[in-house]
């Protein structure tokens, strides 16, 4: 009886192959698991990093910044000191600025904004259309938000930085267009 012992080699080589193959799925996909972990982590901070700049900015010059619609502040206003504020001690953020749309880019490309909006409870959960927008005698808070994120990163952000339940806590998410959202990130009473 005679063995061909090219045939089992290539045997054992077809079984390496599979082996590397399953390893390469699983590194591949935990490295892009990994990758949207820190765009998120990186678009949750620059949030925070608007946030804070606020906050520095209201510390240093005891006002709120100027408001250019119904309820979107001029985010512009911490990397320069166009309206000639006394006590500014900007710039106060590292972040370029949009002219042509009046926010900031983030590092994962996204826009980010400034706004005033209710205090209370709203969301993805809200009606379509809630009066989220500050009236007279509304407990409001200052937002930031970013728009437009696929809906798995709005959600991965939500339950890791925050709740989990979008119409509660410091984290909201509210419908974007088709297979998007936005979420807010609350700070400071804006009234």
């Amino acid at each position: 009886m005679r063995f061909n012992k090219g045939a089992m080699f290539g045997l054992d080589a077809r079984i390496a192959l599979a082996i590397f193959g399953a390893l390469s799925v699983i590194s591949g996909a935990a490295l892009y698991s990994a990758i949207q972990d820190s765009k998120e982590t990186a678009l949750f901070n620059q949030m925070t990093e608007v946030l804070k700049a606020y906050e520095s900015y209201y510390i240093d010059t005891g006002s709120l910044l100027p408001i250019t619609s119904a309820s979107t502040y001029d985010g512009e206003e911490l990397l320069t000191n166009a309206a000639n504020i006394s006590n500014w001690q900007g710039p106060y953020l590292s972040l370029e600025w949009n002219d042509s749309v009046g926010k900031f880019e983030s590092s994962s490309g996204y826009q980010i904004e400034l706004t005033t909006f209710e205090s209370d409870n709203w969301g993805l959960a809200s009606p379509i259309d809630p009066d989220i927008r500050c009236d007279s005698g509304d407990d409001c808070s200052v937002w930031v938000s970013a728009h437009q994120l696929p809906i798995s990163m709005a959600e991965s952000i939500d339950s890791n930085f925050d709740d989990g339940v979008d119409s509660t806590g410091i984290i909201r998410r509210f419908p974007g267009t088709t297979g998007k959202q936005h979420i807010w990130l609350k700070s400071f009473k804006s009234q």
